[in-house]
């Protein structure tokens, strides 16, 4: 059988996990019935963080093959048990930390529009941000290399997408 993901936010803490740059973009998009993937506003972090990340992620698999590991679904609240007795990460530690150091300065968000609103944030000229369409959501994605340039980028995406949707809203 199979079932539909309308994307649909049923977890009341849901905003506590979104990055702090993307939280007004989010809340305002949420808020005038503007779903939303999965984001990450991107990262700075030093080795000896995702060292611990990793670590974790070793503890992680342990569970996973000996007792199982509940995960949170951080959309929904629902909880789910992973359990595979054979189950490996897909990478070395030096693998991990080699890649994850790059990719973390990725910032992305989908967003889920139609019509002129969708047409008029894909015209958007922002230094430094790339929006695509794939599958009717738009694709924003950002590659910054500090946390004041991050926090920076994304508080302009903001306001030129709430600028976009507000004259929207006005001319409807």
């Amino acid at each position: 059988m199979e079932t539909e993901n309308s994307n649909d936010i049923t977890n009341d803490y849901f905003m506590e996990s979104v990055d702090a740059s993307l939280k007004e973009l989010i809340n305002f998009l949420h808020s005038n019935g503007i779903k939303t993937t999965p984001s990450c506003a991107g990262h700075n972090e030093n080795e000896k963080y995702f060292e611990k990340i990793f670590d974790t992620l070793e503890k992680d698999k342990e569970e996973i093959r000996n007792c199982g590991l509940q995960l949170k679904d951080i959309q929904s609240g629902e909880i789910y048990l992973f359990e595979n007795k054979e189950y490996m990460l897909p990478w070395i530690k030096k693998d991990f930390l080699q890649n994850v150091s790059k990719y973390q300065k990725n910032g992305i968000i989908g967003i889920r529009l139609q019509g002129k609103e969708k047409e008029d944030i894909l015209r958007l000229q922002i230094p430094g941000v790339k929006i695509v369409e794939k599958d009717n959501i738009l694709f924003i994605r950002t590659l910054e290399n500090t946390t004041a340039d991050i926090n920076e980028k994304w508080k302009l995406i903001t306001t030129e997408i709430k600028n976009v949707l507000k004259k929207q809203m006005v001319s409807a």
